[in-house]
């Protein structure tokens, strides 16, 4: 397993790490532009709404770049804080089928769906959002006003508008997945929600727990061999909670070049136009959450939820199958589906991922 792990990670997080150390110098002598340093301003419309150029094919699976492939009408609902959150709708009109509401994780915008999108919408009224900090919905500067509790309200003033009195299925891919389970967490918002699925999305209380019950003394040595094997598969995700960091390596280009070359080992596309404002802003949501989450977990196991699908991408590169496997523990209901793919297999594979999200909505 060490093998395989120096084999395809080590150049990875040797190249993550030079990005961090020359971010975290540029942040420490104020090497960072005018325009960045200032808050972060909503993006032109369209400047996250499409995939970039990508081979036909790759791997044998076809790729899914350009504007909507289906008809979108756009939205916009005023959350608690008054931060606008932009939606997109599609396929069947409300109240005539069931709605699936579709969040997007870092880095991305509500185009990363569209592939799976394509396959739903003759079925479902799909409801795909833009979370504060991407796309064209705000941007708020203050770290504060992305935390769970904020991020759990723009859900609320999207689907008491988009899907009045309805329960909807919550599906969301990687930092869409951890507010999903903390959507679950709390009555208020559980109730809204009829199915749940994640893309190997953890929830912050889930990395609480396994982080505390891997390094116990019990459980090594292999606990901290396999902490150690996770957290080298992520080393850029540590340089979002460095002061600085995230606006000087998004300024110099540094975190996006990191993103880049996963996609490529993944043969995965990225999306065009997607700005330096998202970057810095959806940063903002880790900064904001991980370490008190951590260090103080909210729970320890979810109670009454909706059935749960956790959908695993065969080749992800960011979570091992220990850590995603983790979340059983706090609730043990999780039904497991693999699809063919990477971290971005949604992309690069929507049909096998719309059948396994069609196949779990049938059978709820």
């Amino acid at each position: 397993m060490l093998r395989d792990l120096k084999r395809q990670y080590i150049p990875a997080a040797q190249r993550s790490s030079a990005a961090v150390l020359l971010t975290a110098a540029l942040a420490t002598f104020g090497a960072v532009p005018a325009t960045l340093a200032e808050p972060a301003q909503a993006p032109t419309p369209g400047s996250g709404a499409e995939l970039s150029s990508a081979p036909p094919e790759a791997n044998g699976i076809t790729y899914q770049v350009g504007h909507s492939p289906v008809p979108e009408t756009e939205g916009t609902a005023t959350s608690k804080d008054g931060t606008p959150i932009s939606y997109f709708e599609y396929g069947k009109a409300r109240g005539t089928a069931p709605t699936l509401v579709l969040v997007h994780g870092y880095p991305n915008t509500h185009a990363v769906f569209y592939g799976v999108i394509e396959e739903l919408a003759s079925k479902y009224h799909i409801v795909n959002i833009d979370t504060r900090g991407s796309g064209k919905s705000g941007h708020p500067a203050d770290t504060s006003a992305y935390t769970m509790d904020r991020l759990n309200e723009d859900f609320l003033a999207v689907v008491n508008q988009a899907a009045p009195g309805e329960k909807v299925t919550y599906v969301g891919h990687d930092f869409g997945g951890i507010i999903g389970w903390d959507l679950l967490a709390h009555p208020e918002t559980r109730d809204k929600i009829a199915n749940y699925v994640t893309f190997s999305s953890p929830s912050f209380e889930q990395w609480s727990q396994w982080l505390r019950t891997r390094t116990q003394l019990g459980d090594q040595p292999f606990g901290l061999l396999d902490v150690a094997s996770q957290m080298i598969r992520i080393p850029e995700f540590w340089g979002f909670l460095v002061p600085g960091v995230p606006e000087a390596s998004w300024a110099v280009g540094t975190f996006d070049a990191v993103v880049r070359y996963f996609n490529r080992l993944s043969d995965e596309p990225r999306e065009a136009g997607y700005s330096n404002a998202d970057g810095l802003a959806q940063a903002r949501m880790y900064q904001a959450n991980f370490g008190d989450r951590i260090l103080h977990p909210r729970y320890t196991k979810l109670e009454n939820t909706p059935p749960i699908l956790s959908l695993d991408a065969t080749q992800d590169r960011f979570f091992d199958r220990d850590f995603v496997y983790s979340m059983d523990a706090q609730q043990p209901e999780v039904t497991h589906e693999s699809f063919e793919g990477g971290h971005w297999g949604l992309a690069t594979n929507p049909k096998d991922v719309a059948a396994h999200i069609d196949g779990f909505v049938a059978r709820h």
